[in-house]
């Protein structure tokens, strides 16, 4: 038996470090969430090479140090250096060949993963467009027509982002303030919400169930609690979901229809806000059979405008008011013609931003 207080021998030592630290990197592997989707799928193939490749370089590093620490040791007798050699060609190119290979199969894999992620289907393939805005501190799912799911820190419940299973939804991103972080471990990859500018990308759930979400960048004091949910249900539960879902912007809106209207947007912010209160605007009311001015203000930031269509942003069925009369400005007043419409409920929107829309009442 070895004697109590002995230390094992270093090399002893080296290979329980070498086992130990496997051991964890198996148990942190493991730990990574389960992809729902296509794209995270991909992303976790990259995952698990770059792993292996990880795993092989640092066997090597560490067998070659153990291999000299060993063969090389000094031994009781030795009071001479060995011979010393001065360079080894066959060693400097395999040294210099083998990393160029692995970081150039890494580079063209990863490309490939993100060519994949960032790939936008055509709208008409798409089973929605929910526009993403985040605040401090929350989350507002914007699903068109007015129908929208917001809630944040004050609110008993994380609001829910609900997404149809095997169908392609195109999430748009917006920022009202700080950069923010839209991220779902369940995706395996996060999208920045940058102030001022608008990303997207296109996601398809395929495994039913309720995936938490957060904010995975520090936007403040409650960045913590800036928590959502993503729950992905069939077809048929997601028509039911999209129809009781309240769509009238306008209800309890006492304002009088009128044929000068205005409506402004603020330096480097990607919503509407009325002139007068700078409150989000979402209603815009104008009178039945009646041409209306419409007076936009842009207070400075990325170029925008206000379109009027019959049915969504995402999906107008026929444009009244749009490019290129309604034209873009990125600073300053323009006044655009309304033509007269009868009665209904039109939406208005910026056809650079699409988040940026409310309901254009006619009555």
């Amino acid at each position: 038996m070895r004697p109590a207080g002995r230390p094992l021998p270093a090399f002893l030592r080296a290979v329980a470090g070498l086992a130990a630290t496997l051991l964890m990197t198996g148990c942190a592997r493991t730990g990574v969430a389960e992809p729902i989707t296509a794209e995270g799928r991909r992303v976790e193939d990259l995952y698990v090479v770059v792993y292996y490749i990880a795993v092989a370089v640092f066997l090597g590093v560490v067998g070659a140090m153990l291999y000299a620490v060993v063969k090389y040791r000094k031994r009781p007798g030795d009071e001479e250096l060995p011979p010393q050699n001065h360079g080894n060609t066959t060693a400097e190119v395999i040294w210099t060949v083998l990393p160029l290979i692995i970081v150039l199969t890494l580079f063209g894999m990863s490309y490939a993963t993100l060519r994949v992620i960032d790939e936008e289907k055509p709208l008409d393939e798409l089973a929605a467009v929910v526009n993403v805005r985040g605040v401090q501190w929350g989350w507002e799912f914007d699903y068109g027509n007015d129908k929208v799911v917001a809630g944040g820190v004050s609110d008993d419940e994380a609001p829910t982002l609900v997404l149809p299973v095997g169908e392609d939804v195109r999430l748009v991103m917006t920022s009202d303030n700080v950069i923010h972080a839209f991220h779902v471990p369940n995706f395996l990859f996060k999208r920045d919400i940058v102030p001022g500018r608008q990303n997207q990308f296109d996601i398809r759930v395929d495994i039913p169930g309720t995936y938490r979400g957060q904010c995975a960048e520090f936007c403040g004091t409650e960045h913590a609690r800036m928590t959502f949910q993503v729950k992905a249900v069939s077809r048929a539960e997601f028509d039911t979901f999209i129809s009781e879902l309240s769509s009238d912007s306008c209800q309890g809106d006492e304002s009088a229809p009128s044929a000068e209207l205005a409506i402004k947007s603020e330096n480097n912010q990607i919503r509407f806000v009325d002139v007068q209160s700078n409150e989000q605007e979402r209603c815009l009311k104008a009178p039945v059979d009646t041409p209306v001015k419409l007076t936009y203000t842009n207070e400075g930031g990325p170029q925008h405008n206000v379109a009027v269509v019959a049915g969504s942003a995402s999906n107008p069925k026929e444009t009244y008011l749009g490019l290129p009369d309604a034209q873009l400005i990125d600073s300053g007043d323009i006044t655009y013609d309304v033509p007269a419409l009868p009665a209904g409920k039109y939406t208005f929107f910026c056809q650079v931003h699409p988040i940026m829309s409310g309901t254009y009442l006619v009555q």
